[in-house]
This record gives C-alpha cells, sequence and structure tokens, in this order.
C-alpha cells in the first residue's frame, strides 16, 4: 500500500513549461451561499437592525435579504493559502462556526469557531465588516456558545475543553477580563442579563444551570432548584427584568429569579426545549417536537403555538415578524400568519455528492436528501430521499458523522435524462429517479458488496459505471438498467474514473495507488 505503481510507468516531457508560482490573473467573490448549520448549534438566527436575517454556515457569517434573496459575508474572501492547514485566521474564521451572537441594539455580531486555538469576532451585521478579533489560548478545542451583555460592551463565551473555561472579553479593546473553569459538565448556551448596565450571565449544560457575576468580582453559584426536578438544561435566556428562563431535557421551562427557580411550565409537547427567547415582554419556547410557543410575560400565559417539521434550534422577533431555524437546516420567516422558508440545506453529516445541469445543481449527503437547487433562483426546487430503508451495507462500512443507516447516506450523485437522478448509496445500492419530484425511484441496481464513492456516466449517456469499495466497478446499460459487466482487477476500493471522449476506455484509480486502464467493450 505504501508504493506508487505509476511512478515508473509515467515519464515526463523532456522539456515541460517553467513552473509559474504567481497568482492566477483571475479574482473570485461569493455570490451566495446555500446552508445553515443546525446539527450542533443553538439560538444562532437574528434580524439584525435592517431586518435582515443573521446567521452562519460553515466558516461564514450570512446577511441574507430574503426580499431580495440576496447576501452579504462575514468571510469567504480569498486567502493566502501557500502553507497547507495554516490559512491566516486574522480576518476571518478558518474553520467552522459554532455559536453566534448578536447585540442588543442589533448593529454588531459575534461569532465564534471551532479549532484547537479557536478564534471568536465581532462584526457589522449589516455590512459584514470586521470590527475586532479575540482567541482562546491553544487547546480550548472550540468555543460552542457565546452572549453579548446589555450594554454591548462584553461577550462571553465557554470553550470546550474538559474544565468547559467561561471567558469574558470587552469588545472595544479585544482584551480578556475574566476566565473561570466551568467544572466537569458540558455547557451547552450561556446568556448575559439583559437589564441596562448588569453583567450577571448564565450558563446552563448536563445536569446545572450556573449563576455568574463576572466584573469587577467573582462569584459562581448554582441554581437552587427549590423542590424542582433535577434536569439537563439545553438553552438560557434573560428578560428585561433580569429573569431567567432555561430549556429542559424534561419538556419544562425553568423560571428563575436570583438564581432560585421559582417555578416551570411546559414549554414542548414532547422531547427537551431546544431554542429560548424572551422579547418585549413575551416568551418563546421551542421544542423538540418542532412547536414554537409564545408566553407573555409575568403571568406565562400561552398566546399562541405554531407548528414546524423539525426541531426549533433557534428564534427570533423583531415588529410582529418571527425568524425559525429548525434542525433540518431550513430558516422560516413568519409574519401575521404567513410562512416562508428563506433558506434550505442539507443537516446532517457531511455533503458528498454534487453535479450539474445547465443551472440546475444537485447534491446529496448523510441526512438522506438529494436536493435540486436553482443557481439563477438562488434556492432548492426540489428533493427526494436516498432511501426509506433502513439497511447496513453487505460487508464494510463507511465511516460518517451522520445518525442515518448506511442505507439512507449517498457520496455519489448524477444528473441523467429529463430531470432524472442516479443516487449512489452507502449499502452498495443504486436508485434511478426519473424526476427528482417522484416519490420512489422507478428502478434500484443492487450489485455492489460494498459502498460506492464514484458514478460517472458515459459521453453518449448509454452507460453508467460505478464503483465500490469492494474493488470492483461495475457496468450498467441505461437502456435497461441491465448489468453488461464487471471491472475487477483492482486490489483495492475505488476512488475515481472517468471515461474516454468517445466512451470505449476507463481509468481509475484506487486505494492501492493504482492507475488502471479498462476497455468496456471487452471488459478487460
Amino acid at each position: 500500500m505504501a508504493s506508487k505503481p505509476w511512478i515508473g510507468a509515467i515519464v515526463a516531457p523532456d522539456d515541460p513549461p517553467q513552473a509559474n508560482p504567481s497568482k492566477p490573473d483571475c479574482s473570485y467573490e461569493l455570490e451566495y451561499v446555500y446552508g445553515y448549520r443546525s446539527q450542533d448549534s443553538r439560538q444562532n438566527v437574528f434580524f439584525n437592525s435592517e431586518k435582515k436575517a443573521v446567521y452562519m454556515t460553515a466558516c461564514l457569517g450570512v446577511i441574507l435579504d430574503h426580499e431580495s434573496n440576496t447576501q452579504k459575508f462575514f468571510g469567504g474572501g480569498e486567502v493566502n493559502d501557500e502553507r497547507r492547514g495554516e490559512q491566516n485566521d486574522q480576518t476571518m474564521h478558518n474553520d467552522d462556526i459554532l455559536g453566534l451572537e448578536i447585540s442588543p441594539d442589533r448593529t454588531f455580531a459575534v461569532s465564534c469557531q471551532r479549532g484547537p486555538k479557536p478564534t471568536c469576532f465581532s462584526w457589522d451585521a449589516r455590512s459584514g465588516e470586521m470590527k475586532n478579533r479575540f482567541t482562546l489560548p491553544k487547546g480550548s478545542r472550540g468555543i460552542n456558545c457565546v452572549s453579548i451583555s446589555a450594554c454591548g460592551s462584553y461577550m462571553a463565551c465557554v470553550d470546550q475543553t474538559n474544565d468547559h473555561n467561561l471567558y469574558v472579553f470587552e469588545l472595544s479593546s479585544g482584551s480578556q477580563v475574566y476566565k473561570h473553569a466551568g467544572g466537569a459538565h458540558k455547557i451547552y448556551d450561556c446568556a448575559f442579563d439583559r437589564r441596562p448596565g448588569s453583567t450577571t450571565l448564565s450558563t446552563c449544560g448536563t445536569k446545572h444551570i450556573k449563576f455568574w457575576e463576572t466584573i469587577g468580582q467573582d462569584k459562581q453559584n448554582n441554581g437552587i432548584l427549590d423542590g424542582n426536578p433535577m434536569t439537563s438544561h439545553s438553552v438560557v435566556c434573560f428578560d428585561e427584568e433580569g429573569i431567567a428562563y432555561s430549556g429542559a431535557h424534561n419538556g419544562q421551562v425553568y423560571k428563575w429569579e436570583e438564581r432560585k427557580c421559582v417555578g416551570t411550565f411546559t414549554g414542548a409537547k414532547s422531547g427537551f426545549v431546544s431554542a429560548i427567547r424572551a422579547l418585549d415582554g413575551k416568551l418563546y419556547a421551542g421544542g423538540k417536537c418542532g412547536t414554537v410557543t409564545c408566553f407573555s410575560i409575568p403571568d406565562m400565559a400561552v398566546e399562541t403555538t405554531v407548528q414546524f417539521d423539525s426541531m426549533i434550534r433557534a428564534i427570533d422577533c423583531l415588529d410582529g415578524a418571527m425568524l425559525i431555524g429548525t434542525r433540518n437546516g431550513s430558516i422560516y420567516h413568519c409574519n401575521q400568519g404567513s410562512r416562508k422558508e428563506i433558506m434550505s440545506s442539507h443537516h446532517d453529516g457531511e455533503v458528498w455528492g454534487l453535479d450539474h445541469q445547465g443551472d440546475k445543481v444537485i447534491t446529496s449527503g448523510d441526512d438522506n436528501q438529494v436536493i435540486c437547487w436553482d443557481t439563477t433562483k438562488r434556492c432548492k426546487t426540489s428533493k427526494v430521499i436516498v432511501s426509506d430503508e433502513k439497511r447496513s451495507s453487505k460487508k464494510g462500512k463507511a465511516s460518517t458523522l451522520s445518525h442515518m443507516p448506511a442505507s439512507q447516506c449517498s457520496r455519489a450523485v448524477i444528473f441523467c435524462e429529463n430531470g432524472g437522478v442516479i443516487v449512489a448509496a452507502n449499502d452498495g445500492r443504486v436508485h434511478i429517479w426519473d424526476k427528482c419530484t417522484d416519490t420512489a425511484p422507478s428502478k434500484t441496481l443492487d450489485d455492489a458488496e460494498e459502498w460506492i464513492e464514484c458514478m460517472s456516466l458515459s459521453p453518449n449517456k448509454d452507460k453508467l459505471a460505478v464503483g465500490s469499495h469492494d474493488n470492483s466497478i461495475y457496468i450498467y446499460s441505461t437502456a435497461d438498467w441491465t448489468l453488461l459487466g464487471k471491472l475487477s482487477k483492482h486490489t483495492s476500493y475505488i476512488m475515481a474514473l472517468d471515461w474516454c471522449a468517445h466512451g470505449k476506455f476507463i481509468r481509475s484509480n484506487c486505494g492501492a495507488y493504482e492507475l488502471l486502464f479498462f476497455d468496456v467493450d471487452t471488459f478487460s
């Protein structure tokens, strides 16, 4: 496996052109990004002062004008990437953003990222222009939650070390003014008191909730349950009167006055409370069950309940309008009873498969979704599932971050004739969908023994080549999807393949570094 067989077979030209290390003359800039990170983040969708949506995806802060469907970004420009893995993080994030918060006046945002030496940035929530940069020590692993004080002068965040350290920074100078270990229990969320001038802070997580006094003093006190059930808390927020509310894993919202629980009420029909926000005399609680409930403060009477099709990850309200982020990667804009999906995305594991046809792009991933995007309209137009069955691969298993079974994860997808798609799944099967709007595939191919990493149609579209981790390439006729033959000379899993211009030969490489050429007519 350490050898590279092609070294002795491929000869360099006698007079190759000189390498040119200078940058290309062309440049690029981001136009539009499809996606919203919801898998492992919360409280991360907000209105800015211009009523545009502010959220994050990958290593980008995104400002979306949903009326014109245009975007601005924090990050995403060209970078000096001469050394692999050493991308500069002086002006933008260089790893996935895990947490986001907007200032009380909605003019700027703070975002924080993962990584061994994670970075936070403050940036203009209307233009995306950077304001300041904050760094945590090496070994911090990442920052998963962040909050801005009511006065807009301080930022708090929590790292992902075993100590779960709480940091407070002064926003204007970027200097650290407080650090203290949060304890052994994982911290999911943090929030500043929203009373003017207050720097009281709350953190919550596994089997605990704490209240902190940080600026000018150093006090940490656990919440007093006063006879209420002990549980974990996923989210926490404060209202304008300094009352704290936490969303618990038992489906209840806990109300706290001076760190003492003064009562609980149901915030989710089933499952845990996964999002919470207190604004303008109302409390909004979202649940794993997909409900968003609006309560009046202080009597906590239910005013409205809205149902969505996935767990609620984020809630914000402004002037009667509401933004909702959900676990399935969607963001909704709600106003006076209307509801519009302004962003959709893949939402579990990673995105692997991609193909394009004119102004249409299709993607597949680990979340049992195959999504068709229109790059002219800049939106999702349709989707199909990879499979409604829960199956494992016959042999072998693909490494994945997804919670889905192998049959519902896909690493290769192709557009075919008349708007159809071909989807390869991690259980070794290939599904043919005649239309992206169909409810079931018209054909399923089940010859590969292990999961599939690559596929390619011949130039005239009459044959399909499928490369599997069982070391073989399967050739099918697209006329009736019969198996024409199998190419089995590789000694390791197929990584990539393509066809010659006239569709007679295939070249492919594998995990053993072999580069082989096959005659498809003779299967040799």
